[in-house]
């Protein structure tokens, strides 16, 4: 049980790293959680949620807002 929580500790904190590092480029660009909104068509309240950290996006969603910021998902193999 110990290994499954530290497990789940660990995505969360790539999940976290994943949403800062996409508020970091949705201000450098200049564009506003409502711009985002619009571009993606996710709730500018969900995004705010998101970007808060008081919920865990879908991966639909998430692609949504990588994809509207211009950004690529990569997965690399654990090694």
């Amino acid at each position: 049980m110990e290994d499954y929580l530290n497990t789940q500790d660990v995505i969360q904190d790539q999940i976290d790293d994943l949403i800062f590092e996409l508020i970091k480029v949705r201000k450098k660009n200049k564009i506003t959680q409502i711009k985002l909104s619009q571009m993606t068509g996710i709730p500018q309240t969900t995004i705010s949620r998101i970007e808060s950290l008081n919920t865990i996006p879908t991966l639909p969603i998430l692609m949504k807002i990588i994809n509207a910021l211009n950004f690529s998902l990569v997965l690399n193999k654990n090694m």
